[in-house]
Protein backbone atom coordinates (compact mmCIF):
# COMPACT_ATOMS: atom_id res chain seq x y z
CA UNK A 1 0.00 0.00 0.00
CA UNK A 2 2.99 2.42 1.00
CA UNK A 3 4.91 1.81 -2.38
CA UNK A 4 1.46 1.92 -4.36
CA UNK A 5 0.57 5.28 -2.80
CA UNK A 6 4.47 6.49 -3.28
CA UNK A 7 4.23 5.89 -6.94
CA UNK A 8 0.80 7.43 -7.45
CA UNK A 9 2.56 10.90 -5.50
CA UNK A 10 5.82 10.88 -7.68
CA UNK A 11 3.94 9.69 -10.62
CA UNK A 12 1.58 12.98 -10.23
CA UNK A 13 3.82 15.61 -10.06
CA UNK A 14 6.70 14.06 -12.39
CA UNK A 15 3.74 14.19 -14.74
CA UNK A 16 2.93 18.03 -13.84
CA UNK A 17 6.44 19.54 -14.17
CA UNK A 18 8.08 17.36 -17.26
CA UNK A 19 4.59 16.16 -19.09
CA UNK A 20 5.66 12.79 -19.07
CA UNK A 21 4.70 9.02 -16.98
CA UNK A 22 6.90 8.23 -14.46
CA UNK A 23 6.51 4.76 -14.09
CA UNK A 24 5.29 2.23 -16.71
CA UNK A 25 1.74 0.13 -16.43
CA UNK A 26 2.04 -2.94 -14.70
CA UNK A 27 5.73 -2.50 -13.23
CA UNK A 28 6.01 -4.40 -10.09
CA UNK A 29 8.48 -4.72 -7.53
CA UNK A 30 10.64 -7.58 -6.99
CA UNK A 31 12.21 -9.02 -3.83
CA UNK A 32 14.95 -11.73 -4.24
CA UNK A 33 13.55 -14.42 -2.28
CA UNK A 34 17.10 -16.21 -1.50
CA UNK A 35 20.85 -15.78 -2.14
CA UNK A 36 21.23 -17.84 -5.22
CA UNK A 37 18.32 -15.60 -6.80
CA UNK A 38 20.40 -12.62 -5.70
CA UNK A 39 23.75 -14.06 -7.16
CA UNK A 40 21.84 -15.22 -10.14
CA UNK A 41 20.47 -11.90 -11.06
CA UNK A 42 23.31 -9.42 -10.03
CA UNK A 43 25.36 -12.46 -12.52
CA UNK A 44 23.14 -11.84 -15.25
CA UNK A 45 23.61 -7.74 -14.87
CA UNK A 46 27.21 -7.46 -14.51
CA UNK A 47 27.76 -9.69 -17.59
CA UNK A 48 25.17 -8.05 -19.72
CA UNK A 49 28.14 -5.65 -21.13
CA UNK A 50 30.00 -8.46 -21.48
CA UNK A 51 27.43 -10.44 -23.74
CA UNK A 52 27.53 -7.32 -25.62
CA UNK A 53 31.13 -7.13 -26.67
CA UNK A 54 31.44 -3.73 -25.02
CA UNK A 55 34.39 -5.24 -22.57
CA UNK A 56 35.61 -8.40 -22.38
CA UNK A 57 34.85 -8.88 -18.33
CA UNK A 58 33.00 -6.74 -16.13
CA UNK A 59 35.50 -4.51 -14.27
CA UNK A 60 36.33 -3.27 -16.99
CA UNK A 61 32.75 -1.19 -17.68
CA UNK A 62 33.15 1.82 -16.51
CA UNK A 63 29.49 2.40 -15.73
CA UNK A 64 29.09 -0.63 -13.15
CA UNK A 65 29.04 0.09 -9.75
CA UNK A 66 26.65 0.84 -6.67
CA UNK A 67 26.84 3.59 -3.76
CA UNK A 68 26.82 0.44 -1.45
CA UNK A 69 29.54 -2.06 -2.88
CA UNK A 70 33.05 -2.01 -4.75
CA UNK A 71 33.10 -4.13 -8.12
CA UNK A 72 34.78 -6.76 -6.56
CA UNK A 73 32.25 -7.19 -3.58
CA UNK A 74 29.47 -7.05 -6.40
CA UNK A 75 31.37 -9.65 -8.26
CA UNK A 76 32.25 -11.90 -5.45
CA UNK A 77 27.82 -11.36 -4.80
CA UNK A 78 27.59 -13.02 -8.20
CA UNK A 79 29.88 -15.94 -7.68
CA UNK A 80 27.89 -18.85 -7.77
CA UNK A 81 26.85 -20.84 -4.43
CA UNK A 82 28.15 -24.12 -2.91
Amino acid sequence: MLIRAAKQYSGYYFKQEYRQKLWQRYGYEHVFRDDMERATTLRYILDNPVASGLVKKPEEYRFIGSDCYTVAELLQQAAPLS
